[in-house]
């Protein structure tokens, strides 16, 4: 059986690309919460533990707006899907540096 996680790795092991993105304007936390169905909370944490893997104004300096590239929301798309599949923050962060461990 597939996780849900597993299914957004491609046949060559990378990370899917694709975002439904609307132009490639930016997406706020709502907007990013919204779409993977998650609180702004959940959004906020995720990117302070995975601020490595996402862009710089996903974690911004004090006083300036977070916003999220396409890229970003599927990096946390991929974070939700592997956390619904069970997965700890360690695996989850395994997973972002290497798709197949």
């Amino acid at each position: 059986m597939t996780t849900q996680a597993e299914s957004m790795i491609d046949r060559n092991g990378q990370r899917s690309t694709e975002t439904g993105s609307t132009g490639g304007e930016p997406f706020t936390v709502i907007d990013v919460a919204r779409r993977l169905g998650v609180t702004d909370v959940t959004i906020r944490n995720w990117t302070r533990r995975y601020a490595g893997n996402l862009s710089d104004s996903a974690a911004p300096a004090p006083g300036s707006p977070r916003t999220f590239t396409p890229r970003d929301v599927n990096i946390l798309a991929y974070v939700a899907a592997c956390a619904a599949d069970g997965m700890t923050h360690a695996q989850i962060a395994r997973r972002l540096q290497d798709p197949l461990a």
